[in-house]
């Protein structure tokens, strides 16, 4: 959301953008938005450290979950050994509601890869897809095998892509100031 809102406000300051695992809206207010926003809620209401062990989960997706149990816990403990603090957590939460960046998204004019994981619960299949459409010449990469956390499911994966989409945005500027100069 933080930097679909900076490459709105300061557009002749990104040479491309990268946007994972968002939307162009924060928690939707239909059936599903309110069912996640519900869910962030209720692991609020808990303990600090249990609190932060809910949101990891939350964000993890059920198959990561269940295929790397090991893995999931070890997270999950990280999380709840430096846990965010609580007031931090409503702040995301509030600027997640707040978030609508839809009607300004055709003003975005870097070049932008737009990440989502298939098996992203949290945001749902269509978020990354109506984020991709609304900026001109977008390009849409789904990491297969990975939810919402496209780093800690699909670490390599997810560098590969972001390096290569880097390159190729420099690369084809370069080869346009050649042109131009």
């Amino acid at each position: 959301m933080v930097a679909t809102r900076f490459a709105i406000d300061s557009p002749s300051r990104l040479a491309s953008l990268v946007l994972a695992s968002t939307a162009a809206r924060g928690f939707a207010f239909e059936r599903a938005g309110l069912r996640r926003a519900s869910g962030f809620a209720r692991c609020l209401a808990r303990e600090r450290c249990e609190a932060e062990r809910c949101v990891v989960l939350r964000v993890l997706s059920h198959e990561f979950r269940a295929e790397h149990p090991v893995e999931t816990a070890r997270i999950a403990g990280l999380a709840a050994q430096i846990p965010t603090p609580r007031l931090t957590l409503v702040a995301h939460a509030i600027a997640a509601l707040r978030h609508d960046a839809r009607a300004q998204l055709g003003t975005i004019r870097a070049p932008t890869l737009v990440l989502a994981g298939d098996r992203d619960h949290l945001l749902g299949p269509g978020a990354g897809l109506a984020l991709a459409r609304g900026i001109a010449g977008a390009k849409r990469t789904i990491i297969a095998g990975s939810g919402h956390d496209l780093t800690l499911e699909r670490p390599g994966e997810t560098a590969t892509r972001v390096l290569a989409f880097v390159r190729e945005s420099r690369e084809a500027a370069l080869l346009l100031q050649s042109h131009i100069g």
